[in-house]
């Protein structure tokens, strides 16, 4: 059996952001390379290089998918 990762909410602060995988893109629509962190002052996911178009209310919808993901 193969090593397998499991991904969920990424690990606290922005230096230990990951790329997003392929089924979370596919998800949320973002680009592969955007990488995800938890925010240590917030607890939620933060988005490290991302230009998300539509502020505020599309960034709130993409976190409600990908914790609806996580679980």
């Amino acid at each position: 059996m193969g090593m397998t990762v499991k991904h969920g909410q990424p690990r606290t602060g922005r230096k230990y952001a990951r790329k997003m995988t392929r089924a979370e893109c596919e998800l949320t629509d973002l680009p592969r390379w955007v990488q995800i962190y938890t925010s240590p002052a917030t607890g939620e996911t933060a988005f490290k290089n991302a230009d998300i178009v539509g502020g505020a209310k599309t960034v709130n919808a993409i976190r409600k998918k990908l914790n609806k993901f996580w679980g």
